[in-house]
């Protein structure tokens, strides 16, 4: 008998290990989506369990519409904090957004770019800051003497307040300016190094702030410094207009710009960031046109997306979209003619 249990124990378990999984349905998707709950949905709606349908295709074309317009909502929002000095905000729009679409990539992007951008705005502050400070310290350098004649305990804290804040400085300054002397801004680099070695002149010859110096010398370098720092500064407000504008024209215009110069004036950092706002415009444009060609609408779809074709020249998919488009356009107007 225990025997006989055993097996029938055997047989329903290995039953219930080969009962099929039910797939997600449609209904499933769409209850995801009333939820708000747009990462299950999207999950659901592109498990591989899940059998091609009409429907399911039509609701992923609403997902992907949706992740676009909050991903440019977003995008837009968090550039207009982060232009505004809001970083945290900044985040926190872009946080908003991951939590709706943890998969979005463009999003995760954006957030790294924006960690990098509030570093570096952070650096400057914080030269600038101690900068101020090593000034301040040397014009009272000869007060820790004095207030050393004073046999008053308050007097040697303040002194031994004094040294401490000195060397404070005198570390951070020189950090800061190792940190932008190793990427290259040797303005800033000059600037920290300059008010540390005002604070322990044996920091004069330190071999950052002899490397900023040298490449800030000559007049020819420095001209070629000046001219480097204008193009970069009409890069960043090539940048600015396309961000505030959202304009096709002006991301065009950007991209020329920071490709013909980036050699000229290290436009590294910005033609980084300009090819990421291309792809994302194009992605963009892409997911439009393909709604409109989803609605029958093949003119519209054609022309949304021989607009970025300059952005995505290399684009073989793109390609295919618009010569499959046109061909569907010359057939509508040769029907539209009659025999």
């Amino acid at each position: 008998m225990k025997a006989s249990a055993l097996i029938t124990l055997a047989l329903a378990s290995s039953a219930c290990l080969h009962r099929p999984v039910t797939p997600p349905s449609i209904a499933d998707v769409e209850a995801a989506m009333t939820q708000g709950d747009y990462a299950r949905a999207w999950q659901l709606a592109h498990d591989p369990a899940t059998e091609p349908d009409p429907g399911l295709l039509r609701l992923q074309q609403q997902l992907r519409e949706h992740q676009a317009s909050t991903e440019q909502a977003a995008l837009r929002l968090a550039r207009q904090q982060a232009g505004q000095g809001q970083w945290r905000a900044a985040l926190e729009s872009i946080d908003s957004a991951l939590a709706l679409w943890p998969h979005s990539e463009t999003l995760y992007q954006a957030r790294q770019d924006l960690d990098h951008q509030q570093l570096a705005a952070l650096v400057a502050l914080r030269t600038e800051l101690f900068a101020s400070e090593a000034g301040w310290l040397q014009s009272l350098q000869t007060l820790p003497t004095r207030l050393a004649q004073f046999s008053d305990p308050s007097a040697q804290a303040m002194a031994a307040d004094l040294v401490q804040r000195r060397d404070t400085a005198l570390e951070e300054l020189i950090t800061l300016g190792e940190w932008h002397a190793s990427h290259k801004q040797w303005h800033a680099a000059r600037t920290a190094l300059r008010a540390a070695s005002s604070l322990d002149a044996s920091h004069r010859h330190h071999p950052a702030l002899v490397q900023a110096e040298r490449h800030l010398a000559t007049a020819s370098q420095r001209a070629r410094d000046n001219r480097a720092e204008t193009l970069r500064e009409q890069a960043r407000e090539r940048l600015a207009r396309y961000r505030r504008s959202e304009a096709l024209d002006d991301l065009i215009a950007a991209r020329r710009f920071i490709q013909s110069h980036r050699r000229d004036a290290n436009l590294d950092a910005e033609h980084e960031t300009i090819e990421r706002l291309c792809r994302e415009r194009v992605r963009r444009e892409v997911t439009t046109g393909d709604a409109l060609y989803a609605r029958g609408e093949y003119q519209r779809a054609y022309e949304v997306w021989r607009r970025v074709t300059p952005l995505a020249s290399d684009d073989a998919e793109l390609e295919k979209k618009i010569a499959r488009t046109q061909r569907v356009l010359e057939s509508l107007q040769e029907l539209k003619a009659g025999p």
